[in-house]
Order: structure tokens, then sequence, then C-alpha cells
């Protein structure tokens, strides 16, 4: 008997609450499978939590914890070989970030066969928004052919100027837009898969990532929502607690509320554009009478702050950064669930393993939430540790001082920071972090 087919749909940078209104088809999605409430990312930047989620291992593991050039070494053992090994068609389409995207490879193209070393047969990799106009893509390419490089990239300098609140829409058109360009490739290529082996295919779509450029059509569906004011900053019980990263002054304007509310909208039309994406191939997946046989799994790399405590990104360990969204739709009858379980985001290659009867690859440090629980979890930043149980977040910094700590039970929006108030739950939960440490 065939195994199931497994469609992963990933995104970057969506918070774990973007799923909502602006999400028909992925609460569609979630009716037919399980949302998973406490996933956490393995680190609130790109690459590492990409290298992690692939690989199998821990940031420090990999000694990647930054977005710093990087590259996973080719033909590394991870879990997509894993399946092409035992007789799945794999392909990639959209965001991978395994290597830095710095210009040392000007022209992603020549990188096909290097992601294909990394267990992919079919590539067609696109960059973030932020350095599209900069490198060579096939999207890029067709961008050169239309004359819209230069413009592109002088709306990047002015986005990333002074002003990085901006909100208008993008210079691009739609179709050629990243995320909408993305879906169309993965739509092409299941729209033409025939059935002989089961596929595991990877669609990517590198937003709802900064810049807060959505098509016109998107913007003008969001201009008049209404949206969640942005956070307010924590308070902090002993205002004499060690210092972190979180406290070294902003590299850009501390937002305001209206600039955050604006964002928010703008945000939500992204968000929205990647929806209908994927409905799109939902809708096809059960044309093709391939749904009920396909484990779907929607994801995000890690978070976005929207605003909250006047912060634009991610880079830190609080939830509108670290926490993100999972769901899980298994092969066969749908069947509707929610786990609250924590979660992170590396358990994703043994889950996949796990359902379609492969046994996870030695080394492995993720889980498979269909038959472990974590009784707590790991993040990790630029040499910064976040431990997560049920009942608290502490977060060190690189001297491995307690600088932040978060009643998760009864502080849910995490206002009131009680490191240096209780040192006796420190000091536990510090010993997790060291053994944490101690993995090679």
């Amino acid at each position: 008997m065939k195994k199931p087919n497994i469609l992963f749909l990933m995104v970057d940078q969506m918070r774990f609450d973007a799923l909502g209104f602006a999400t028909p088809h992925l609460n569609s999605l979630c009716e037919d499978g399980c949302q998973f409430t406490e996933c956490m990312t393995t680190s609130p930047i790109c690459a590492p939590a990409r290298a992690s989620l692939l690989v199998g291992k821990y940031p420090h593991q990999l000694g990647i914890v930054n977005n710093a050039p990087h590259q996973i070494e080719s033909n590394s053992p991870n879990w997509v070989n894993t399946l092409r090994k035992n007789g799945y068609e794999t392909s990639v389409f959209g965001k991978t970030h395994y290597y830095a995207y710095d210009g040392s490879i000007p022209d992603m193209r020549k990188a096909e066969a290097y992601i294909q070393s990394l267990g992919f047969n079919v590539v067609d990799e696109v960059p973030g928004p932020r350095v599209a106009g900069r490198l060579l893509s096939h999207v890029t390419q067709l961008w050169r052919d239309q004359g819209l490089i230069d413009v592109y990239n002088e709306d990047m300098r002015r986005r990333y100027g002074e002003n990085q609140t901006d909100v208008n829409p993008t210079v691009l058109p739609q179709s050629l837009y990243l995320d909408s360009y993305v879906g169309e490739q993965g739509y092409s290529y299941l729209s033409d898969y025939s059935g002989d082996a089961p596929f595991f295919s990877m669609i990517s779509f590198p937003g709802p990532h900064d810049p807060w450029d959505a098509p016109l059509e998107y913007v003008k569906k969001f201009e008049h929502v209404a949206v969640e004011q942005a956070l307010p900053d924590f308070i902090n019980a002993n205002t004499a607690r060690p210092l972190g990263d979180y406290d070294k002054p902003l590299p850009y304007k501390r937002v305001s509320k209206e600039d955050a509310a604006s964002i928010r909208r703008a945000y939500l039309a992204k968000v929205n554009l990647i929806d209908k994406q994927i409905g799109r191939i939902l809708c096809l997946l059960k044309a093709k009478s391939l749904y009920e046989n396909t484990i779907i799994v929607f994801v995000s790399d890690h978070g976005e702050m929207l605003g909250d405590r006047g912060r634009l990104y991610k880079q830190n360990f609080l939830d509108s950064s670290l926490k993100i969204p999972f769901i899980l739709k298994q092969a066969g009858p749908p069947k509707r669930d929610v786990s609250n379980n924590l979660v992170e985001l590396l358990d994703l290659g043994p889950t996949l393993l796990d359902l379609v009867g492969i046994q996870v690859p030695d080394g492995q440090e993720g889980k498979s939430v269909c038959s472990e629980r974590r009784g707590f979890v790991f993040s990790e930043y630029n040499g910064e540790t976040a431990v997560i149980t049920d009942e608290w977040k502490m977060v060190v910094n690189r001297e491995r001082k307690p600088y932040m700590l978060f009643d998760r039970r009864n502080d849910i929006a995490e206002m009131y920071n009680l490191a240096g108030m209780d040192l006796q739950i420190e000091q536990d939960l510090l010993s997790l972090i060291v053994a944490f440490l101690k993995k090679k």
C-alpha cells in the first residue's frame, strides 16, 4: 500500500494569533486536523529556526545562532533526505534559508544542486523580500525581464530607511508578488502530480514577513478592520534584575499605537493572500481525490512583534516572537482536535516520519507529537536561552543570569517580569538550561 502524501506548508514570521478571520482556509484545515496551541520555535529568527527544523538539532549544536553567514553541510542527514530514500518524490517551492542570503551566492539557481543534496529533488527557491531585489532566482529573473528590479530595490530602500512602518502596497504586480509566485509554483507542481510515488512537497511562503507591502487588492480588504491594540511594555517586579539583549536600544524608532494598528492591518492582508493560495492548493488536492490520503502540516518559523512593546520583527523570547501556529492534518477521515501540549518546531520532522512508519534518523532532538509529550521546551538566539514549561518561561543572558521570568498560567499577556523575585524557581529552571546547553 502506498504511503500517504505529505504537504508541508510553511510561512515566515507568522505569529500564533494570526489565525482567525483573515485565514478561512487554514481555519478549515484546523477543523480537519489538530491545532497545537503551545508550539514554540527553536529560535526567534529565520536561519537557526529553519536549520534546526531540517537537521533536527538545536541551534547551539549546529553553531547557527543568528542570521550571520551560515550553511547547512551538504548531504546532512535529515528527515527530508530520509523521506526521499524511502521512495518519496520530494520538492520545495519558496524560501529555505539553508545558506546565507548575503550575496555570496548571487544567483540562487546555482544553489539548486546544494538544496537537492539536502533531500529536495525539485527546487524553485525564492529569497526573502528584504533581499529579493539583490539576488537572482527564477522569480526575480521575471522581475528583471519586466523592468521591475530597480523599482523594487528603490521601494525597499525607502521602506527600510527612517520609517520602517510604511504600509503602502507593493510595487509589484500581484502575479509576481513573492507569495503569489510561490503559491502558483506549488499549485502547478501538484496539478501535474501523477501519483506514481507518494509526494513530499514543501511550499514555503516568504510572507507575511516584513515589509508591510501587500498587493492593493488585499490592502483595501483590511484597511478599515478593527485590530487588537499592541501590548505595552511589561513591568519589572525587580528593577535591579540582570540585563540581556532585550534591554539594548532599538535600532529603529519605537512603534506608536497608531502605526502598530496600520501595520497589523497590512500584516493581515499579507496573511490573507497566503491563506488564499493555500486554499487553492487544498481545493486542488480534493479535486484530484488526494486530500484524504495526504498528511498536511502548517507551521511558521517564528513570530512577529507587530508593535507589541513598541517593537517590530522578532529576535526576543516574548510570545509574540516565540510562539507559532502549528496545524497537523493526518491521512484518513478528517478529525478535529486541539492540543495544549508543549511542542517545539523541530518536532515536526520526527512527527511526519512517525506518521508514515519510517524510523527517525539517529541523533534527532525532535520528538513525535503523536507519541511523546514534552515537559519543557527550549529556544535560543544569539547566545541567550529560554526554557518554557506549562507554568513558567525563563530567559537567561549570555552569562546565564535570569533576566526574564513570566508566570504562564496567571499572566498570559506577559505583563509582569518576575526575574529576581523567586530564586528557587529560577534555580530549578536554570538547571534545565544548563543540562540543555551541554547537548553536543
